[in-house]
C-alpha cells in the first residue's frame, strides 16, 4: 500500500449518481406515455434478466414510485405495469 500526501495534481471528481441503465430509461418514458398501461422487456438470458429487474426495483424504490407502478419478473421477462390512482374521497 503507498499512501501520498499534498498531491499536486488531483484527477477530477465524476458527477454523483451514475448512468441509468438503458432499461430505467425505457421505464421513464413508458410512465410519461399516458396511454400506455403495461409493458414487457425480454432477454435471452435469465441471470440478465434477475440483474436488470434489481436495477428497475431500485431506481422504484429510490424515488418512491412504488404506488405508480409494479414490476416483476417471469421466467426472462420483466413486466411493468403502471398502478390505478386512487382517488381519495
Amino acid at each position: 500500500m503507498k499512501i501520498t500526501y499534498n498531491v499536486e495534481h488531483l484527477p477530477e471528481r465524476k458527477a454523483g449518481g451514475g448512468k441509468q441503465c438503458e432499461e430505467v430509461n425505457a421505464v421513464i418514458a413508458f410512465l410519461a406515455n399516458g396511454q400506455k398501461k403495461n409493458m414487457c422487456i425480454e432477454y435471452d438470458d435469465l441471470k440478465e434478466a434477475k440483474n436488470r429487474l434489481g436495477s428497475i426495483q431500485r431506481y422504484r424504490k429510490i424515488n418512491k414510485l412504488q404506488d405508480v407502478f409494479d414490476v416483476y419478473r417471469v421466467e426472462k421477462k420483466i413486466y411493468v405495469v403502471k398502478t390505478p390512482e386512487r382517488r381519495k374521497a
